[in-house]
């Protein structure tokens, strides 16, 4: 008889850790679920914001914000004569 009680009372605590145990996978499936959906949205941004970069980046733009600014094209080059070189060792 205390072996049938014996054995009743760990498939109880098998049972009890079983569902504990599921518990927490099914929780931890949850979290990374969670995790992924919200990697695969980051990466979205990520990667709308690297095309606002490039086409804000670009030549034409830039050319023509520059254009707005007031900066005109100066044709001539100056350059400043030196005797000495900064590199003379």
């Amino acid at each position: 008889m205390k072996i049938v009680k014996l054995l009743f009372a760990v498939i109880a605590i098998l049972l009890v850790a079983n569902v504990v145990i599921a518990n927490n996978a099914v929780d931890e499936s949850l979290v990374v679920t969670k995790v992924s959906q919200e990697i695969a949205t980051l990466s979205e941004e990520n990667m709308q914001l690297r095309q606002e970069v490039a086409r804000a980046g670009s030549l034409s733009q830039l050319q023509e914000k520059i254009l707005a600014l007031g900066f005109v094209e100066n044709p001539k080059v100056v350059s400043l004569s030196t005797t000495s070189s900064l590199a003379l060792r």
